[in-house]
């Protein structure tokens, strides 16, 4: 069997290592079993590595195989190691196919554990995409499941960091890396929307610093961008561009970061407006929200029109501002985010006018 250790603990080398030793020998002695195995580990590794088409490719067949074989094991692994690959590029409708897929199959309606988890994960992809009832509905019917994500959506942001730091705290004691990593980012969102500037840039260095040693290539994208944003909004653009070049440099190997392009895009914009480079920010701000556009993202969509009316208000252009304000606005309400969503924009928008 493929350890478990090396995925948890992010020791990525390791776990290519493992994997392929799981693949050749399985080969060797004709255990289609133990290839599928190590097909879906090395697939998940390949992704940390960056290389984001081979372990894709690699996890499918994993899965593939365990259709054919009706393997409950195989299946789940390979399909919640999909969804997180494709949740962490910001590609929700893919990754919730992946978990819908493998749920729907006749192998898991004997493992309620197995459907309670792939359930769970799924409302986290339905948040990405808007559909807030089939999040409220999952909640409703699990009171004690731990789903940060929704307390961010439904503007609950103090419980969620509270939730976040002690979650932090347990993944930090368990040697759980690849936890930190991952929910770095949606700690770090969480502060700074409370006003804890220092505290975010701290979650964000620390996972980091984690990703680097890991490595995990889609997590520093992420980590980088969303530090590269804070730098330039508390007036350090200057230290935000060894970020930007860093990410610049990984996009160019090729890969389809699908909607994490948007997120780039976005953080290119907000260093660039920091510069007073109001040109090339509106440049930006339009492929991130073509690009959001494309993945259906609504959320980061109303991010972008927040970004830049932001920008806008700081060139005193007040009308086209509150134009921005009021389409983020309306999205916030489509998808049943919590009213301080929407009050976070009333500050802003009392300068244009539109109060």
């Amino acid at each position: 069997s493929v350890d478990s250790g090396p995925y948890l603990g992010l020791h990525t080398a390791e776990g290519v290592i493992n994997s392929l030793r799981s693949i050749g020998f399985g080969e060797q002695h004709g255990d289609g079993r133990l290839v599928a195995n190590g097909r879906w580990a090395l697939g998940w590794y390949r992704y940390c590595e960056g290389k984001l088409a081979e372990g894709l490719a690699l996890m499918a067949q994993a899965w593939e195989w365990a259709e054919a074989s009706d393997d409950a094991y195989i299946g789940f692994m390979a399909a919640i190691w999909s969804e997180r690959a494709y949740a962490g590029l910001l590609d929700p409708a893919v990754a919730l196919r992946w978990l819908d897929r493998e749920r729907d199959t006749a192998r898991q309606s004997w493992s309620a554990g197995n459907r309670a988890f792939l359930a769970l994960n799924a409302v986290s992809c339905c948040l990405q995409l808007g559909e807030i009832e089939a999040a409220r509905t999952f909640v409703a019917e699990n009171p004690d499941a731990r789903f940060g994500q929704y307390l961010v959506h439904i503007g609950r942001w103090e419980e969620h960091l509270t939730a976040g730091e002690n979650a932090r705290t347990t993944n930090r004691r368990s040697g759980n890396r690849l936890q930190l990593v991952y929910f770095g980012p949606f700690l770090a969102r969480s502060q700074r929307l409370l006003g804890h500037n220092a505290a975010a840039e701290s979650t964000l260095a620390e996972s980091l610093t984690i990703a680097l040693d890991g490595p995990h290539v889609p997590g520093e994208l992420r980590l980088r961008a969303a530090l590269a944003m804070l730098l330039a909004e508390t007036g350090r653009a200057v230290e935000a561009q060894p970020h930007l070049e860093r990410m610049r440099e990984i996009v160019a190997s090729g890969e389809d970061w699908r909607g994490m392009q948007g997120t780039i895009a976005l953080a290119e914009a907000v260093v660039a407006g920091a510069r007073g480079e109001i040109g090339a920010a509106a440049e930006h701000l339009l492929m991130a929200t073509s690009n959001f556009e494309q993945y259906r993202l609504p959320m980061e969509i109303a991010e972008a029109q927040y970004t830049w009316g932001r920008l806008l208000l700081a060139h005193e252009q007040n009308e086209e501002a509150e134009a921005q304000f009021s389409e983020a606005e309306a999205i916030y309400l489509r998808v049943g985010a919590g009213v301080r969503w929407i009050e976070r924009l009333r500050p802003e928008k009392a300068p244009g006018g539109g109060e």
